[in-house]
């Protein structure tokens, strides 16, 4: 944090507005303390409504199952109370083995050392060009952990999409926690259970005798499973060991 910046946020207390009385004076920390106490009911409403890690928009991820070169675009995720902007990237993941794709959070303080723009831009008042309030800045970037190894890269890591030998899993659409929708999907599977809406068709490919495995192609659709969508984004390819029974 900066010098002389304070903030006596303290959720177990309840306090829901500040009450500023005439000829008492301001204080700075209460000015920090209306943005803590906002953002604080902000997110209990935005985290009954999204977990983090949902996707909002774009972000789509393409892997190749053979070297493990991963493709992301750039999308808006949800993380912390707030939807953020993630950029584009490209690397390197195993095939072997489970691993996470997903943003690594950063946090770091900025003041006037860092952004000259900061300063006051006000001409011809008494503080002109005088530093004033710092800010947090906040920022996501994509990452991966897993098969025992990382990116290395710092952040806090949040898992976004799982990856297996290689392979793309399915990503459930982001809930949209209304009542009327939980009951229908309640009644969907109760009357029809699992079933596929688009594409997701399967098509043989070859089999590998000196592995014992059949590959096969699963090609990208839509189902719907337990009531609610299930997509798969893009084709994929399956080693399934060969079982003759």
């Amino acid at each position: 944090m900066i010098e002389r910046y304070y903030n006596l946020f303290d959720p177990a207390k309840h306090y829901t507005q500040l009450l500023f009385r005439a000829g008492d004076g301001l204080q700075s920390r209460e000015l920090n303390e209306i943005q803590t106490t906002l953002i604080h009911r902000l997110q209990g409403v935005a985290d009954a409504l999204l977990k983090d890690g949902d996707i909002v928009s774009g972000a789509n991820l393409q892997i190749d199952a053979d070297t493990g070169l991963v493709t992301l675009e750039a999308g808006r995720v949800y993380l912390r109370g707030a939807v953020r902007e993630v950029p584009a990237a490209t690397f390197t993941v195993p095939v072997d083995g489970r691993v996470a794709v997903g943003v690594r959070f950063t946090t770091r303080t900025v003041t006037e050392l860092e952004d000259p723009a900061l300063r006051e831009p006000a001409v011809g008042v008494r503080n002109y060009q005088e530093p004033g309030a710092g800010r947090l800045q906040e920022t996501l970037a994509w990452g991966w952990e897993g098969a025992g190894t990382s990116d290395g890269k710092p952040g806090d890591f949040h898992a976004v999409y799982a990856l297996d030998n290689g392979v793309l899993e399915n990503r459930r659409q982001p809930p949209v926690l209304d009542g009327v929708i939980a009951s229908l999907a309640r009644y969907d599977y109760d009357a029809n259970g699992h079933y596929v809406t688009e594409g997701l068709g399967v098509r043989f490919l070859s089999t590998d005798l000196d592995a014992q495995e059949h590959l096969v192609s699963v090609a990208e659709g839509r189902a719907n499973i337990d009531g609610f969508k299930v997509e798969r984004e893009a084709s994929q390819r399956l080693r399934l060991p060969i079982d003759p029974d």
